[in-house]
């Protein structure tokens, strides 16, 4: 019984939280959002197009693949960003005394 009562009062919890939903949703415009995914939806099993890209995105800017890319010029295009290592190494420093030589 204990864990009954547990059970509804997590359950209760739940459904009281807030979930920052605005007021001013208006559910004529959330239903209609949701007829327009599912009628594209049912357009793309239909006519047997490729969904693994998401509609939304057949617009999105492509990146190029490794054909299309000249890597010398990325390559010199980094070396620019990129800092150089020192040419020669820097001077020992003296040692302290009573510092062990190694």
């Amino acid at each position: 019984m204990a864990d009954l009562l547990e059970d509804t009062n997590e359950i209760q919890e739940l459904m009281g939280r807030s979930y920052n939903i605005p007021e001013n949703v208006d559910e004529q415009d959330l239903d209609a959002e949701l007829e327009a995914l599912e009628a594209e939806w049912t357009y793309e099993q239909e006519h047997g197009i490729d969904s693994s890209v998401p509609s939304y995105l057949d617009n999105a800017p492509k990146l190029p693949t490794s054909a299309e890319t000249n890597l010398t010029d990325l390559d010199k295009e980094l070396a620019d960003l990129v800092p150089k290592p020192p040419t020669s190494l820097p001077e020992k420093q003296p040692a302290l005394e009573g510092e062990a030589l190694k």
